[in-house]
């Protein structure tokens, strides 16, 4: 049997494996599961168990605290706490690996080690995976003030499904609607926290979480407009589109409550500031956002809602697809129009540049 180092060594290895840095796991989620446990030392084989887990989640990964309760054998109780993650290794392995102090009412505590496959899906996860309790040594449990007759090792195979409770959806999906609010060039999306979906209403969930950010992006838009002395008409085309923006996300949060028959619960728009930085600076960062979020991803969002239009089989969701791909074409628009503005801006600063550096240097060579 490891030693003391041993076991918590291999502890913090399986939770490493499992709890691997990763940028995709932005989505905090809660599941409930059951447990099928399969113990041939047992008397009675069978067991049955049921876990309660928070973390983060994505598509493909994810990771969190698990509280476990199991009835090992119907004979031996045990109540564990720790961490468990699923997570591909390579291209097609999902592995599950977790660790977790655990208390019996048969063999003392102990702790447990998982190590198995899994899979995730759009209602939760199902996982089979090998359980140890390793126990702890009696001179362990005297330190731990823990009170133990019996001190045995246990291995269990575990096959277990679980289900979300709630998925709140933060992080950014594959295809951003438009344009984002941005902080330090990374978008900015809204919270939202909803039940279990189908695929069709996550779609609908991630169009109106883009659509909801573009609200403060185009109020963002508006104030640096009007702080760098752009024409009226610019900046009030720009309050304009937020606007539609928010008509745009009521319209997708509305197609998720139709699918899922319920409301979905949205949390508060990222807020905006107006950006420092030169004249130059503020101007070049306007240009850029314009091209990247204005033309192309206004543009991209409108030729999308078109495609879905002319795919659409019911009239409500046509008629919907029509106005974004209306407003949005609007917006890229507007994205081409302050783009020349901010390029015209540009160029008269360096002619007033030069102008004034030509100045300088005759003063220069006078005196």
């Amino acid at each position: 049997m490891p030693g003391h180092p041993a076991r918590f060594a291999l502890a913090a290895t399986l939770c490493g494996v499992a709890f691997l840095p990763s940028a995709a796991l932005a989505d905090p989620y809660a599941s409930v599961g059951l447990n099928l446990l399969i113990t041939p030392t047992q008397r009675i084989p069978v067991g049955l168990g049921v876990e309660l887990g928070a973390g983060q989640t994505s598509e493909f990964s994810r990771r969190g605290v698990v509280v476990q309760g199991d009835l090992i054998g119907f004979e031996t109780g045990r109540v564990s706490v720790g961490v468990r993650g699923l997570r591909p290794v390579g291209p097609d392995i999902p592995v599950v690996a977790g660790a977790s102090f655990a208390l019996r009412t048969q063999g003392g505590p102990g702790v447990v080690f998982d190590l198995g496959a899994g899979m995730l899906g759009d209602l939760g996860e199902a996982h089979a995976r090998l359980e140890t309790t390793l126990p702890l040594r009696p001179g362990e449990v005297d330190a731990l003030k823990l009170r133990s007759d019996r001190h045995t090792q246990q291995t269990s195979l575990v096959a277990g499904a679980g289900w979300n409770l709630v998925e709140t959806f933060t992080g950014t999906p594959d295809t951003l609607e438009g344009r984002p609010l941005r902080r330090s060039g990374r978008p900015m999306l809204p919270s939202v926290a909803t039940g279990s979906l189908s695929p069709s209403a996550a779609r609908w969930l991630q169009r109106g979480r883009t659509e909801h950010a573009s609200v403060p992006a185009f109020q963002q838009l508006a104030a640096e407009l009007r702080a760098l002395s752009a024409p009226q008409q610019l900046v009030g085309r720009a309050l304009r589109a937020a606007r539609e923006e928010a008509g745009h996300a009521r319209l997708c949060y509305a197609e998720v409550a139709r699918r899922t028959g319920r409301p979905v619960w949205v949390g508060p728009a990222p807020r905006w500031r107006v950006r420092g930085g030169t004249r130059a600076a503020r101007l070049a960062r306007m240009a850029k956002e314009a091209l990247v979020d204005g033309i192309q991803g206004e543009g991209d969002a409108a030729r999308r809602a078109a495609s879905a239009r002319d795919a659409a089989r019911e009239d409500r969701v046509a008629r919907i697809e029509h106005v974004i791909v209306v407003e949005e074409s609007g917006h890229a628009r507007l994205a081409e129009d302050v783009l020349v503005w901010a390029r015209r801006e540009q160029r008269r600063g360096r002619g007033v540049h030069r102008r004034s550096t030509g100045i300088l240097s005759r003063r220069a060579a006078a005196g």
